[in-house]
């Protein structure tokens, strides 16, 4: 577990050299005293005889505390609030449920979509038998 922790503090502290990478600071400054919570529950858990239920205890809510920092530290820096991120996991979830049946279009966010009142059918040209003279159709 020492291993994450250091790889989450070192993140941290790449975070205040950069800081252009944190989009939100209330979820950045979350992650960092939740990490530090999770090194003191950690110094306890070295501290305690590790056959006790009390080591086993700590060391659960550790995982958990870094698990946490990991996601804070994750939406802080991507700029996603925790109800866009369920729902993007919501619509992922269902994706994966139906199998991936709609179709996914991909648009640029400097245009908007059309809605469907907005589509225009355009029908496509249709070639005249005499175009057609000697070729083979391929539609």
């Amino acid at each position: 577990m020492q291993g994450v922790i250091t790889a989450v503090v070192a993140f941290i502290f790449t975070c205040i050299v950069f800081p252009s990478l944190v989009k939100s600071r209330p979820q950045y400054y979350g992650a960092l005293v939740v990490i530090l919570l999770a090194i003191f529950l950690d110094a306890l858990a070295t501290s305690s005889d590790p056959k006790s239920t009390f080591h086993a205890f700590v060391a659960v809510v550790d995982a958990l505390l870094v698990i946490c920092a990991i996601g804070l530290l994750m939406l802080a820096t991507g700029g996603l609030s925790a109800r866009d991120l369920a729902a993007d996991i919501g619509k992922t979830i269902e994706v994966v449920r139906r199998g991936g049946e709609k179709e996914t279009i991909i648009v640029p966010m400097s245009e908007k979509p059309l809605s469907e009142n907005e589509k225009v059918y355009v029908p496509r040209k249709r070639s005249t038998p005499s175009d057609d003279a000697g070729s083979i159709k391929m539609d």
